[in-house]
């Protein structure tokens, strides 16, 4: 009867009598394609992991050789650092007695420098300028207030007269002395104690601050000295005509009658007072 639906179409045969066993070999005999694709996978998943762990611990290896050669480098460096410590370590109290050598040679300069910017600026005042005198009027430019003619700062001595060691700060007074030639005329009075006065109010410059015992540069300015004196100059025209319109260059020697103040300038010592000064009465 069963068969007879299943023919006449009405009843569906859904039985199948093939034993389980050959109805799994066949299930794996169509999908043993699967089987292999995840044997592969697995294969590469294996592979690609090895290939990475090698990557990496090779990797690992150059950037432990690197360490290890900049190590035995600064291990070296170390070695001659301490080397070279140890030599200039019994030439380190030698070595020290330089570090004043800068500021005692800008104590010079300062003082040189100072003074004769000094009397340039002074030299240069309008208001102190004097007259230039009729015999010179026509061949004279005009006249300054003072000429520097020398300044001398004096080296510093130790006992018995031997020079001081430059390397070392300074340990006695130093005197630098200033002349000036002032022109005669009735403003010399007033360019000589112009002068003074500026000399005296000159300041210490700060680095130098340490190596003197007062706000300014020199502890004690004196007008020790005054002479008459003369400044002498060429008067020269190259290109002079005569009242005929003919060339007649100009060759004359010229003076001007003038005082030399001398000033006598103390730098002192941090650890010695300033040596004093005779001053003497100078002419108005």
């Amino acid at each position: 009867m069963g068969l007879g639906l299943q023919a006449t179409g009405v009843s569906r045969a859904n039985v199948n009598l093939m034993p389980s066993a050959l109805q799994t070999e066949k299930l794996l005999a169509t999908k043993r394609w699967a089987a292999a694709a995840i044997v592969a996978m697995l294969a590469g998943t294996v592979y690609a992991d090895y290939a990475i762990a090698s990557s990496a611990n090779d990797t690992n290896v150059r950037l432990a050789q690197t360490v290890k050669r900049y190590a035995d480098e600064n291990r070296d460096r170390m070695s001659e650092s301490t080397e070279v410590l140890r030599l200039v370590q019994d030439l380190a109290p030698q070595l020290a007695r330089f570090d004043a050598i800068g500021s005692n040679q800008g104590l010079a300069h300062a003082a040189l420098a100072g003074a004769t910017g000094i009397v340039q600026m002074i030299a240069t005042t309008p208001e102190l300028r004097p007259t230039i005198p009729a015999a010179l009027a026509e061949s004279t430019p005009a006249l300054q207030a003072a000429y520097l003619r020398s300044v001398e700062l004096q080296p510093s001595t130790e006992g018995g007269g031997k020079v001081a060691d430059p390397f070392n700060p300074l340990g006695s007074p130093r005197t630098v002395t200033v002349q000036v030639d002032i022109p005669s005329g009735a403003r010399q009075g007033e360019v000589r104690s112009s002068l003074l006065k500026a000399l005296r109010e000159m300041p210490v410059p700060a680095h130098l601050q340490d190596l003197t015992r007062t706000p300014t540069l020199f502890s004690e300015v004196q007008a020790t000295s005054d002479i008459e004196g003369t400044i002498d100059w060429w008067y020269l025209d190259r290109n002079h005509l005569d009242d005929k319109g003919d060339a007649k260059p100009i060759e004359e020697r010229k003076s001007l009658s003038t005082s030399v103040t001398t000033y006598t300038c103390t730098i002192a010592a941090p650890s010695a007072p300033a040596a004093p000064v005779v001053a003497v009465e100078t002419k108005p």
